[in-house]
C-alpha cells in the first residue's frame, strides 16, 4: 500500500503533509509499504491522467 501526502511547502486541498499527519495522530507508517510526498502540480496531472484512462474504459 502506498500512502500519498503533500510536500511540506505545497498545499493540496484535502491532503495533509506527513508532519500534519503525525501531529493529529492519523499516520501509521507500518500500515504502508511506502509514503510518497507529492506536489500539487503532480497531484493534478495524476488526477487528469486517471480521468482520461477511466473515460477510455
Amino acid at each position: 500500500m502506498i500512502g500519498v501526502v503533500a510536500k511540506k511547502d505545497d498545499y493540496i486541498p484535502g491532503i495533509r503533509t506527513k508532519d500534519e499527519m503525525y501531529e493529529v495522530g492519523l499516520l501509521q507508517p507500518d500500515f504502508y509499504d511506502e509514503i510518497v510526498d507529492i506536489s500539487a502540480k503532480d497531484a493534478t496531472e495524476g488526477m487528469i491522467e486517471l480521468i482520461r484512462k477511466m473515460r477510455g474504459s
